[in-house]
Protein backbone atom coordinates (compact mmCIF):
# COMPACT_ATOMS: atom_id res chain seq x y z
CA UNK A 1 0.00 0.00 0.00
CA UNK A 2 1.44 3.54 -0.80
CA UNK A 3 0.62 6.71 1.77
CA UNK A 4 0.95 9.85 0.68
CA UNK A 5 1.69 12.64 2.85
CA UNK A 6 2.10 16.45 2.61
CA UNK A 7 4.57 18.02 4.38
CA UNK A 8 4.45 21.77 6.02
CA UNK A 9 7.12 23.21 7.45
CA UNK A 10 6.71 26.56 10.24
CA UNK A 11 7.47 29.80 10.90
CA UNK A 12 10.70 31.00 10.00
CA UNK A 13 12.17 27.76 9.55
CA UNK A 14 12.11 25.15 5.56
CA UNK A 15 10.51 21.87 5.71
CA UNK A 16 14.51 21.02 6.61
CA UNK A 17 13.06 20.03 10.00
CA UNK A 18 10.52 17.35 8.54
CA UNK A 19 13.40 15.75 6.49
CA UNK A 20 14.23 13.02 9.26
CA UNK A 21 11.04 11.13 8.06
CA UNK A 22 11.42 9.31 4.81
CA UNK A 23 9.62 5.72 4.50
CA UNK A 24 9.38 3.64 1.75
CA UNK A 25 6.57 3.40 -0.59
CA UNK A 26 5.38 7.27 0.17
CA UNK A 27 4.36 9.67 -1.69
CA UNK A 28 5.08 13.52 -0.70
CA UNK A 29 5.55 16.88 -1.35
CA UNK A 30 7.07 19.67 0.97
CA UNK A 31 5.29 23.55 0.91
CA UNK A 32 7.66 26.25 2.92
CA UNK A 33 5.33 28.80 3.95
CA UNK A 34 7.78 31.26 4.30
CA UNK A 35 7.93 31.28 0.86
CA UNK A 36 4.97 30.07 -0.94
CA UNK A 37 3.52 33.61 -1.08
CA UNK A 38 4.49 37.00 -1.37
CA UNK A 39 3.54 39.74 1.58
CA UNK A 40 0.65 40.41 2.02
CA UNK A 41 -1.47 37.24 2.81
CA UNK A 42 -3.57 35.82 5.42
CA UNK A 43 -4.04 32.33 6.72
CA UNK A 44 -6.59 31.74 4.02
CA UNK A 45 -4.15 32.17 1.20
CA UNK A 46 -1.50 30.28 2.71
CA UNK A 47 -4.07 27.04 2.50
CA UNK A 48 -5.81 27.81 -0.71
CA UNK A 49 -1.92 28.08 -2.17
CA UNK A 50 -1.35 24.71 -0.83
CA UNK A 51 -4.74 23.03 -1.84
CA UNK A 52 -4.23 24.23 -5.37
CA UNK A 53 -0.78 21.68 -5.63
CA UNK A 54 -2.47 19.13 -4.12
CA UNK A 55 -3.91 16.18 -6.17
CA UNK A 56 -7.71 16.95 -6.34
CA UNK A 57 -8.67 13.39 -6.42
CA UNK A 58 -6.26 12.08 -3.91
CA UNK A 59 -6.16 12.24 -0.01
CA UNK A 60 -2.78 13.00 1.53
CA UNK A 61 -1.65 12.82 5.23
CA UNK A 62 -0.55 16.39 6.63
CA UNK A 63 2.62 16.47 8.47
CA UNK A 64 2.73 19.99 10.07
CA UNK A 65 5.00 21.69 12.05
CA UNK A 66 4.83 24.44 14.34
CA UNK A 67 2.60 27.48 12.43
CA UNK A 68 2.83 25.13 9.73
CA UNK A 69 -0.21 23.52 11.67
CA UNK A 70 -2.48 26.67 11.63
CA UNK A 71 -2.36 26.40 7.57
CA UNK A 72 -3.08 22.28 7.82
CA UNK A 73 -5.94 23.26 10.00
CA UNK A 74 -7.55 25.64 7.79
CA UNK A 75 -6.70 23.23 4.51
CA UNK A 76 -8.90 20.19 6.90
CA UNK A 77 -11.34 23.07 7.44
CA UNK A 78 -11.64 24.11 3.78
CA UNK A 79 -11.17 20.78 1.94
CA UNK A 80 -11.80 17.53 4.15
CA UNK A 81 -12.16 15.50 1.07
CA UNK A 82 -8.67 15.71 0.46
CA UNK A 83 -7.23 14.82 4.20
CA UNK A 84 -6.79 11.04 5.14
CA UNK A 85 -5.51 12.12 9.05
CA UNK A 86 -3.36 14.83 9.98
CA UNK A 87 -0.16 14.85 12.45
CA UNK A 88 0.97 18.46 14.18
CA UNK A 89 4.77 18.38 15.38
CA UNK A 90 5.10 21.43 18.01
CA UNK A 91 2.16 22.86 16.92
CA UNK A 92 -1.02 24.25 18.55
CA UNK A 93 -4.35 25.45 17.47
CA UNK A 94 -3.40 28.64 19.45
CA UNK A 95 -0.10 29.86 19.95
CA UNK A 96 -0.70 33.29 22.20
CA UNK A 97 -1.33 32.75 25.91
CA UNK A 98 -4.62 33.47 27.47
CA UNK A 99 -6.04 33.31 30.46
CA UNK A 100 -7.30 29.67 30.56
CA UNK A 101 -4.55 28.87 27.93
CA UNK A 102 -1.32 28.34 28.11
CA UNK A 103 1.29 29.60 25.22
CA UNK A 104 3.39 32.43 24.38
CA UNK A 105 2.97 35.88 26.24
CA UNK A 106 1.71 38.48 23.99
CA UNK A 107 4.16 41.26 25.26
CA UNK A 108 7.22 38.09 24.00
CA UNK A 109 5.13 37.73 20.63
CA UNK A 110 5.41 42.05 20.06
CA UNK A 111 8.81 41.95 20.79
CA UNK A 112 9.33 39.17 18.65
CA UNK A 113 7.63 41.50 16.07
CA UNK A 114 9.52 44.19 16.36
CA UNK A 115 12.80 42.13 16.00
CA UNK A 116 11.66 40.53 12.74
CA UNK A 117 10.86 44.55 11.64
CA UNK A 118 14.02 46.12 12.52
CA UNK A 119 16.74 43.41 12.52
CA UNK A 120 18.62 41.93 9.42
CA UNK A 121 17.30 38.52 8.47
CA UNK A 122 20.79 36.46 8.94
CA UNK A 123 20.46 38.55 12.58
CA UNK A 124 16.91 37.79 13.42
CA UNK A 125 17.19 33.78 12.45
CA UNK A 126 20.01 33.59 14.95
CA UNK A 127 18.16 35.22 17.35
CA UNK A 128 14.79 32.84 16.78
CA UNK A 129 17.13 29.40 16.38
CA UNK A 130 17.90 30.33 20.06
CA UNK A 131 14.38 31.05 21.51
CA UNK A 132 13.66 28.25 19.64
CA UNK A 133 16.25 25.84 20.98
CA UNK A 134 15.65 27.03 24.69
CA UNK A 135 16.00 25.33 27.09
CA UNK A 136 19.05 23.90 25.18
CA UNK A 137 22.00 26.19 23.86
CA UNK A 138 22.76 26.10 20.46
CA UNK A 139 24.97 27.44 17.78
CA UNK A 140 23.06 28.84 15.57
CA UNK A 141 25.19 28.71 11.97
CA UNK A 142 25.23 24.67 12.45
CA UNK A 143 20.96 25.24 12.20
CA UNK A 144 21.44 27.88 9.33
CA UNK A 145 20.44 25.06 6.59
CA UNK A 146 16.83 25.02 8.28
CA UNK A 147 16.51 28.48 7.48
CA UNK A 148 14.40 30.02 5.09
CA UNK A 149 14.91 32.22 2.15
CA UNK A 150 12.10 34.29 3.07
CA UNK A 151 11.80 38.14 3.23
CA UNK A 152 11.08 40.29 6.36
CA UNK A 153 7.69 41.33 4.53
CA UNK A 154 6.65 37.10 4.89
CA UNK A 155 8.36 36.82 8.16
CA UNK A 156 6.12 40.29 9.59
CA UNK A 157 2.51 38.38 7.56
CA UNK A 158 3.46 35.26 9.35
CA UNK A 159 3.74 36.52 12.96
CA UNK A 160 0.51 38.40 12.54
CA UNK A 161 -0.99 34.90 11.72
CA UNK A 162 0.44 33.32 15.20
CA UNK A 163 -0.88 36.41 16.80
CA UNK A 164 -3.91 36.71 15.59
CA UNK A 165 -5.31 33.48 14.71
CA UNK A 166 -7.07 31.07 17.80
CA UNK A 167 -8.79 27.42 16.07
CA UNK A 168 -9.74 25.87 19.25
CA UNK A 169 -13.37 26.20 18.33
CA UNK A 170 -12.69 25.44 14.17
CA UNK A 171 -11.08 22.40 15.51
CA UNK A 172 -13.84 20.45 16.37
CA UNK A 173 -15.13 20.82 12.73
CA UNK A 174 -12.25 18.81 11.47
CA UNK A 175 -13.32 15.57 10.78
CA UNK A 176 -10.14 13.81 9.90
CA UNK A 177 -8.09 12.00 12.93
CA UNK A 178 -5.60 14.18 14.57
CA UNK A 179 -2.56 13.69 16.72
CA UNK A 180 -0.47 16.22 18.53
CA UNK A 181 3.11 15.66 19.20
CA UNK A 182 4.72 17.95 21.57
CA UNK A 183 8.16 18.14 22.28
CA UNK A 184 8.32 17.77 26.25
CA UNK A 185 10.94 21.13 26.66
CA UNK A 186 9.54 23.23 24.22
CA UNK A 187 9.40 26.68 25.26
CA UNK A 188 6.92 27.98 22.44
CA UNK A 189 4.17 25.00 22.43
CA UNK A 190 3.37 24.56 26.17
CA UNK A 191 0.76 21.72 26.84
CA UNK A 192 -3.11 22.25 26.91
CA UNK A 193 -5.77 20.25 26.98
CA UNK A 194 -7.00 18.83 24.05
CA UNK A 195 -9.73 16.20 22.85
CA UNK A 196 -7.11 14.60 20.82
CA UNK A 197 -4.19 12.24 20.97
CA UNK A 198 -0.88 13.83 22.41
CA UNK A 199 2.42 12.43 22.27
CA UNK A 200 5.47 13.33 24.15
CA UNK A 201 9.20 13.64 22.50
CA UNK A 202 11.68 13.01 26.09
CA UNK A 203 14.95 16.31 26.19
CA UNK A 204 13.38 17.89 22.54
CA UNK A 205 13.11 21.18 22.36
CA UNK A 206 10.97 23.20 19.80
CA UNK A 207 13.34 22.55 17.36
CA UNK A 208 15.96 20.50 18.64
CA UNK A 209 14.10 17.53 18.14
CA UNK A 210 14.94 13.60 18.93
CA UNK A 211 15.07 12.14 15.76
CA UNK A 212 15.01 8.83 15.81
CA UNK A 213 11.76 9.04 18.40
CA UNK A 214 9.92 11.29 16.53
CA UNK A 215 10.64 9.23 13.63
CA UNK A 216 9.48 5.94 15.40
CA UNK A 217 6.61 7.74 16.58
CA UNK A 218 5.19 9.32 13.49
CA UNK A 219 5.77 5.92 11.60
CA UNK A 220 3.32 4.05 14.68
CA UNK A 221 0.87 7.04 13.77
CA UNK A 222 0.80 6.40 10.22
CA UNK A 223 0.84 2.24 10.07
CA UNK A 224 -0.67 1.38 13.66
Amino acid sequence: MTFNYTLIGGFAFNTQALAWFQPFNVASQAFDINNLLSAPFDLDDLAQAIILKLAPHQQTTLIAYSTGGLVAMKIALLRPDLITQLIFINSTPKFIETDAWRGIKYKDAQRLSLKVATLALNAFMRHFTRVAALPHAVNAVDYSRWWSETSQENLTALMTILIETDLRAELKKITAPMVFIHSALDSLVLENPLPYPQRYLQDSTHIALNQSELATLVSSILWP
